[in-house]
């Protein structure tokens, strides 16, 4: 299979949520240009560099990863799998284009048993004040909705002030305080376990747009830095699915 086409939806999902945005043509019209002038978006940089390090990029999620592609028959989808201290994980992205863009599904997942049962997501995202707040800065829309209908605390203060924790009961959702290491190490947290498996998404890559430190920042994903971000970023998301079994 050609390298270039099965890491694309990935770069593509890498960079989704902003392209979904409307502010991403004020926000980042200095970052077209910027790629425009370098030659990135007609095939190379200045001394002949490539625009993209597919290589690099190719060696990030095969060689320290540990990522294996798999078939999906579509090719805006992704599917790959790693094996991380014996779990298995799955990473799946599906781009394609929407009536405000980009749209872009991106996350982790095993379908190892949880022993927790619990739906952790950030405050941002879980209540919608702070939600259509985020959302409405950067034009676009999320719907949200919790696989169970109560949040209830779970003691833990860093956890409370961070997260919303949706359970069948307060008794499972203090049970998560077990997560918190593994829970404040993810840049962001949109996670479901349950016995049938575990899942975490993250549709904008905000996690990853925070690491690199916003919307410009994000020119730099295939840079050495970027692909350290990257790198962690996964680490991250395999140890808290590991933590869940």
């Amino acid at each position: 299979m050609d390298t270039a086409a099965t890491l694309l939806p990935l770069l593509v999902a890498a960079a989704g949520g902003l392209c979904s945005l409307l502010f991403f043509v004020a926000v980042a019209g200095g970052l077209f240009v910027y790629l425009k002038r370098s030659g990135a978006l007609s095939g190379g940089l200045p001394g002949g560099r490539p625009a993209v390090d597919v290589d690099g990029i190719q060696r990030m999620y095969t060689d320290r990863l540990g990522y294996e592609s798999q078939p999906t028959g579509d090719p805006a989808q992704t599917h790959m799998v790693r094996v991380f201290d014996g779990l298995e994980v799955h990473l799946r992205s599906d781009t394609r284009d929407g009536a405000m863009g980009v749209n872009v599904e991106y996350g982790w997942s095993t379908p190892a048993p949880a022993r927790f049962t619990v739906h952790i997501v950030e405050q941002t995202v879980a209540d919608p004040s702070k939600r259509m707040l985020r959302d409405g800065a950067m034009n676009r829309h999320r719907d949200f909705s919790p696989r169970w209908p109560t949040a209830f605390p779970t003691g833990s203060a860093a956890l409370d002030a961070r997260f919303r924790v949706f359970a069948p009961d307060a008794r499972s959702a203090a049970a998560a305080v077990a997560l918190e290491a593994e829970l404040l190490a993810c840049a962001h947290v949109d996670l479901t376990a349950t016995p049938e498996g575990s899942t975490l998404s993250d549709p904008f890559q905000q996690g990853l747009l925070a690491r690199m430190g916003g919307p410009m920042g994000m020119a730099g994903i295939t840079t050495p830095r970027g692909i350290e971000v990257q790198v962690q970023l996964h680490e991250d998301a395999a140890r808290l699915l590991k933590a869940c079994t």
